[in-house]
């Protein structure tokens, strides 16, 4: 007989309110030496005004370019070199990110 896979997963996380308004929620699976972090922050285009209602897609867009000390050219192949992808997007209501290592 076939286990129900989503209650089986669903009875396995774990929540925790680390601050508040701010859930963590972790899954251990079998995998070994990988992570893999999802998540979402209120800031969607549906937060903006008509003014700066592409505020939220320059904000992602700008997450991707690197940072003070490292060119968005190095710090890509820094994370590569490590076995590292972080993925940014923007929905209507939400920013999402996605960072995945081995």
């Amino acid at each position: 007989m076939k286990k129900d896979t989503k209650s089986n997963i669903s009875s396995r996380v774990v929540e925790k309110e680390v601050i508040p308004g701010l859930k963590l929620f972790s899954l251990k699976t079998e995998a070994k030496r990988i992570v893999t972090i999802e998540g979402s922050l209120l800031g969607g285009s549906h937060h903006g005004t008509n003014k700066n209602w592409m505020l939220a897609e320059i904000v992602a867009e700008m997450l991707d370019q690197g940072t003070k000390k490292y060119g968005k050219t190095e710090l890509h192949d820094l994370l590569e070199e490590r076995g590292i992808s972080i993925d940014w997007g923007v929905s209507r209501f939400f920013l999402h990110f996605s960072a995945r290592c081995l």
